[in-house]
């Protein structure tokens, strides 16, 4: 009986829903709504309009091609969907179907008209990590201070070798090849290979590479010429 009742409720939702969509001029295919959002001075912009079998008790999902955009946005997933409101913490009026969809489509054009504008640049630093690890196969772990001076450190692959340390490709930043192996020595880690590395603190940050981008080393030197650092003390 309960199912019945919750099924009955979606289904109606989901018909208020469809309503307000097409009343924006969106037209279903395959699932998936398809329509135009005033971008105020960014023109007309397309967008795809999608409700998950959970609606209302989940935002509908709206999504760009980020390839039609004309700068890269920040709050914009890899595959286009738009993060019109927090994961987390989100209550939602189940009872007014159409208001979601109103509300997920206003959300979506000021987020648009916003980040086409560049007032939302400064979110690309706080999502670097997503950008940042999007591609990554391998696992860096560090045990040095992140807020020390300038200086050389030395970079160690490591193999876990049946101890707590995860599985794939692994390194580990240390100040020392010595305290590298002192730490390893508690968790049945053994060193594989090392190298040393340049610890350059940043006193400003930097946009982070796109989804699908990969940066050189010589792309990251020309950023860094750019960027406040701190001045590297001088070899002894």
């Amino acid at each position: 009986m309960f199912n019945d009742r919750l099924q009955t409720l979606r289904r109606d939702a989901r018909l208020a829903a469809e309503t307000v969509l097409r009343e924006h001029g969106f037209v279903c295919s395959d699932g998936a709504w398809s329509g135009f959002l005033d971008g105020a001075e960014h023109g007309r912009i397309p967008v795809h309009c999608r409700l998950p079998e959970e609606f209302p008790d989940s935002l509908p999902e709206v999504s760009v091609e980020r390839s039609i955009l004309p700068r890269r946005l920040p709050n914009v997933e890899k595959n286009g969907k738009l993060c019109i409101a927090p994961s987390t913490g989100l209550l939602l009026d189940a009872s007014n179907a159409g208001g979601l969809i109103r509300d997920a489509l206003d959300r979506a054009k000021a987020l648009l008209i916003d980040g086409l504008s560049g007032r939302l640049d400064e979110h690309f630093q706080h999502e670097f990590l997503a950008y940042w690890d999007a591609n990554t196969r391998e696992t860096f772990l560090s045990i040095c201070d992140p807020t020390g001076a300038a200086r050389e450190l030395c970079i160690i692959q490591i193999s876990q070798n049946g101890g707590r340390l995860p599985d794939g490709r692994t390194f580990l930043v240390a100040e020392s090849l010595s305290a590298a192996k002192a730490w390893l020595g508690k968790l049945k880690g053994k060193v594989i290979g090392h190298q040393a590395a340049f610890f350059l603190p940043l006193t400003s940050p930097f946009a982070p590479p796109d989804f699908d981008e990969s940066p050189s080393a010589q792309s990251m030197l020309n950023t860094m010429r750019h960027l406040k650092c701190l001045t590297p003390s001088a070899p002894g």
